[in-house]
């Protein structure tokens, strides 16, 4: 074997020497962390659950405000929102039945932090109202613009026109419109037009390409 070759003795050597070095270094920096780790884990526990209660806090009051498309909807959402938002309000009566001063503090900060982050989640969710309401109007138009057309969906992405026994595969969708590919059909295809809100207006039927 060649002396300067790369697969030589030496350069293999080397190479299992480097490799060793590496995961020596590798296993001291992993125990290293481990015991940083091991000596933080209140810390780092207490910083979990500060943040859960402070999303949950959020996600309380982005619930509990929105709008539903059903009443079972809204019942279960209201009901997590309430259990979402309980740990904030134990941990606030927790802190505030504590007379000493640093808790009194920790209750004042808590208390606040938490009905902003309530507010906030409240506020996003009035905002998205009229959004949500007109994505659930386009999907009762479209699915009555499909049944209206004789066009059920077989599979994910494979609708069917029972009107002709045809299947088609969605092939793209994008702001003009879907475009469909005719299953078992050479250079055929069918367009359904979409307006500027999403709602399906033409359906062109099977046509040449």
């Amino acid at each position: 074997m060649p002396a300067n070759s790369r697969n030589s003795l030496i350069h293999v050597a080397a190479k299992i020497v480097g490799g060793s070095a590496l995961a020596g270094f590798g296993f001291s920096f992993g125990r290293d962390v481990y015991r940083k780790t091991k000596s933080n884990i209140q810390t780092i526990l207490f910083v979990i659950v500060v943040a859960a209660v402070l999303l949950g806090a959020y996600l309380s009051g982005l619930w509990l405000f929105r709008n539903y498309k059903t009443t079972r909807e809204k019942i279960i959402f209201s009901i997590y929102s309430i259990l979402l938002i309980s740990p904030a309000i134990v941990i606030d009566t927790l802190s505030y039945s504590d007379a000493s001063e640093a808790n009194n503090e920790f209750f004042f900060i808590s208390l606040i932090t938490t009905f902003c982050l309530f507010v906030i989640g409240s506020l996003v969710a009035v905002f998205q109202r009229n959004k949500r309401q007109l994505v659930w109007e386009v999907e009762d138009s479209n699915e009555r613009f499909l049944q209206e057309n004789y066009i059920v969906e077989v599979d994910e992405d494979i609708l069917r026109d029972i009107s002709i026994n045809q299947d088609y595969r969605i092939d793209s969708i994008d702001r003009g419109g879907v475009r469909l590919f005719a299953i078992g059909r050479r250079n055929k295809r069918a367009f359904i037009q979409m307006d500027e809100q999403g709602r399906f207006v033409d359906y062109s039927g099977m046509v040449s390409v």
